[in-house]
């Protein structure tokens, strides 16, 4: 990716469930990470949320086309 950000791509999809991750990081260092994991019971959009350098956000349902679209605003 431009800035030689690089982006790990995990999706596992049953008929019954769809979970996946998308995390963006530099330098092994994490620029954003969108999740579906259960683990923040706080998070109203739960499970989707996203995680950035001050913590755990909200988030919608994402998809790659999604993520890379987000990218593409965040490098503008």
């Amino acid at each position: 990716m431009i800035n030689n950000w690089l982006m790990d791509i995990w999706e596992h999809r049953t008929p019954e469930l769809r979970r996946y991750s998308y995390h963006v990081f530099f330098d092994k260092r994490l620029i954003i990470r969108w999740d579906n994991a259960s683990h923040f019971k706080n998070i109203s959009t739960i499970p989707h949320h996203k995680h950035v350098n001050k913590g755990v956000e909200e988030s919608k349902e994402m998809t790659v086309e999604s993520v890379l679209n987000e990218i593409k605003k965040m490098i503008r």
